[in-house]
This record gives C-alpha cells, structure tokens and sequence, in this order.
C-alpha cells in the first residue's frame, strides 16, 4: 500500500512573524478516514474512552491511518480514500474546526440510545444507519457545524485535547484545495444548484457550493454569488445529495 501523502506545508509556528495576529487554538488528533468523515461526511460522534468537561469550539488534527477503516471505506467504495473523500485525506495536519456540544458516556447512562436520540433531534443531526454506525463509545463526543481549513496548517499531533499557536489568518474556511471544484456541476434533472434553495432536516437553506454528492448549504447567502461559499456561514457544512 502506497505511504499516505503529507501536505508539504512547514509547521505553523516556524512561519509566524512577531508582526502577525497569532491566536491560540483547542486541537484534538482524530485518524483518516475518520477525521474526514467528520468535516465532509455524517460522522457526527467522536469516540473516546474518558469524559472531558470542555464545550465549544476545537479543531480536528488528522493524525494517521487507521488502516483497518481505510481498507473497508475502499472495499466498499471500489477507490483510494485520498480520491473518495473531497478533503483528500491529509494527515499530519488540521483539518477544520467543529463545535463540541455534549458528552455522553453510553456505557454509565441508564438510557443513552435515548439519550443520543434527543441529543440528535435537538442539533439537526442525521440519524440514518451511516451516521449512527459512528455512535460507538464509550464516551461520544457529539460535534456540530463541522468547517473544513482551505489549506491544512501542518502539525504534530498530541495525546488529549491540546493547545496550538498558529498566525490567525491561515483560519480561513472554505472547500480545500484538493480537487478541481466546478459551481453548479450537478444533474438538473435533480433541481439542485448552486443558489437554489433545499430543504435540509426540515429547515431551508441555499445551496452555495456543489462537488458531486455532496452539498454545502448556508442560512444567509453573503456577497457575491462567487463569493457565497467563502463569506456565508456554512450553518451545517456539507451533506449528501
């Protein structure tokens, strides 16, 4: 199996300047496919085995393979995971931010497949079979409004929820650079494009960017149609079409 591709980026913190805004930053390593799955798929429950008091918003490190995962995503889907998933599956580096809204312990709550239910029901999340295969434990950590770094900041990964310094304006979300995006390259037979309005977990919104399958959509358009995926707030990142 071929060695997994490392951005060529340098560490963060070699390239930041006394003049430059720096910011401190919460970062948790999560392996591939896994850490993708969380900011471009329905992965919406991060496995661990110990409770963390913190809530709000942290970002995703993509630390390693998780090689048995990768072999069954691309036994499934027939291709390399770096081609399947639209962020390519960097490791090494972070990835995108999400926003820690509960923690649920499953094997000490009385009724936690309640418990999953009502905190799902109440965050808009998607409970088909595809998401709730993530909802393991013991502890899951429920994460929302998943928003994927235009350009991954490469560093080294900790155990634990750690601390980074990185120059403030590398934080800029939007679609990676991965792949060849193209507006509206959709089928129109399906009705979706980009502008158009869509009904998603019973709420509406605009599409503002379309790659294959999969659709981001934002509350409020802001700027420019060219400027709709970069300036809107992508309230609930990305989902299949």
């Amino acid at each position: 199996m071929e060695t997994a591709h490392r951005p060529a980026f340098e560490d963060e913190s070699q390239r930041m300047s006394k003049k430059r805004k720096t910011t401190e930053i919460k970062v948790l390593s999560v392996q591939q496919p896994h850490a993708d799955s969380i900011m471009f798929g329905k992965k919406w429950s991060e496995n661990r085995s110990w409770r963390t008091h913190f809530r709000g918003e942290f970002f995703i490190h993509a630390s390693r393979w998780d090689t048995f995962a990768r072999e069954n995503y691309e036994a499934l889907f027939g291709q390399p995971c770096e081609e399947i998933s639209p962020g390519g599956c960097n490791i090494g580096c972070i990835i995108g931010k999400v926003n820690l809204v509960e923690v649920i312990d499953i094997e000490a709550a009385k009724n936690a497949k309640r418990l999953i239910d009502d905190v799902a029901a109440e965050y808009g999340l998607p409970t088909d079979d595809d998401a709730l295969e993530h909802v393991q434990g013991p502890v899951c950590w429920i994460m929302t409004e998943a928003r994927p770094l235009k350009e991954p900041i490469s560093c080294k990964g900790q155990l634990g929820v750690f601390t980074r310094t990185v120059v403030a304006d590398v934080l800029r979300f939007g679609r990676p650079r991965k792949k060849s995006w193209t507006r509206g390259r959709r089928r129109r037979e399906e009705g979706i494009r980009v502008g158009s309005r869509v009904n998603h977990r019973r709420r509406n919104y605009f599409a503002v960017e379309i790659d294959d399958n999969l659709v981001a959509v934002a509350r409020r358009r802001n700027g420019s149609p060219e400027q709709w995926f970069d300036e809107s707030d992508l309230d609930q990142g990305w989902f299949a079409g």
